[in-house]
């Protein structure tokens, strides 16, 4: 992929890139918040004061967020427009907080930093605009320390294969859906009681909080014409599976020790936009209880996995 189209697109679309990130619009879900919040749970485990590089840190929430556990962290982007969003979210930080976290305006391939100085990386949504998946496991190879952690999120690849979208049409001429059925397969596994019940129980609070009174009989007629098209002015990220992903990452000398599953679907999403706003996310959430099971890698459109260096 190109680099100057990624940083024009991220430098052109910086504002709405972040709020449709972070802040759910009823129709969209808060991707980015839902993977700081994962992020945030992970490191958590490894302990306090963690220096942290949080690489395509875009307008610098996660970066922020780390900061404000106690972490020190370092964020790059190559978008000036995203790293001078996220040097006035900085300004508005306590002193304190603000001591521990610092933006960088850098190309991946030209980063001047420490070599084997970091406890954790963080690469969320990054490496689906590199030209290939290489240059980022190179990099924090060389930049963690020793038994270092690196967290990766994507868009999962799998997902296509019951989206019934464009790219699942892609695969399917490609001659690449039979494969990624059979990684889905390996999939299916036990879900635990607690699980269960705790999915059961968002799923009957998010049906109880919709106002049924407030439905039209009829919603999205004009909706009813969403085809297979693809939207020609985005920009489409590489996708990957969470076994090919770990494969790649297992040439560097990282082991995969787990996978979450991000923006579950309950069901096909094009019906989203045929469902008054909110309804279909308020139903979908309630399988976030599941989104540390293998299972959910299969209906989530982005995946997380850590890795251990």
């Amino acid at each position: 992929m190109d680099k100057q189209c990624v940083r024009n697109y991220f430098n052109k679309n910086a504002e709405e890139w972040i709020k449709s990130g972070y802040d759910e619009d009823k129709y969209s879900y808060p991707v980015a918040f839902h993977r700081a919040r994962i992020v945030s749970s992970v490191l958590a485990e490894k302990g306090p004061n963690l220096n942290i590089l949080d690489l395509g840190c875009g307008g610098g929430n996660l970066s922020i967020l780390l900061a404000k556990n106690g972490h020190n962290v370092v964020g790059v982007d190559q978008s000036s427009k995203m790293i001078d969003i996220a040097n006035e979210s900085r300004g508005n930080l306590p002193k304190e907080e603000q001591y521990r976290v610092r933006f960088v305006l850098s190309d991946l391939e030209k980063i001047d930093l420490q070599e084997n100085h970091f406890d954790a990386v963080t690469a969320m949504g990054l490496i689906g605009y590199l030209p290939n998946d290489d240059i980022l496991f190179r990099l924090a190879d060389d930049l963690l320390r020793p038994e270092g952690t690196f967290l990766v999120s994507c868009r999962n690849r799998l997902f296509n294969m019951v989206s019934l979208s464009y790219r699942t049409v892609k695969e399917i001429e490609q001659g690449e859906a039979v494969p990624l059925l059979y990684e889905i397969d390996e999939l299916y596994q036990g879900i635990p009681k607690q699980e269960i019940e705790d999915f059961l129980d968002c799923l009957k609070e998010s049906v109880q909080g919709i106002e049924v009174e407030a439905l039209s009989d009829s919603f999205g007629e004009e909706s009813a014409s969403i085809r297979l098209g693809k939207d020609d002015n985005a920009l489409e990220a590489r996708q990957h599976t969470p076994k090919r992903l770990t494969e790649k990452a297992a040439e560097f000398g990282f082991k995969n020790t787990h996978c979450f599953g991000v923006h579950p679907h309950l069901m096909d999403p094009r019906v989203n936009r045929l469902l008054p706003p909110d309804v279909y996310n308020r139903i979908s959430c309630s399988l976030e209880p599941l989104e540390q099971l293998p299972v959910s890698l299969v209906w989530s459109s982005v995946f997380l996995s850590v890795f251990e260096k």
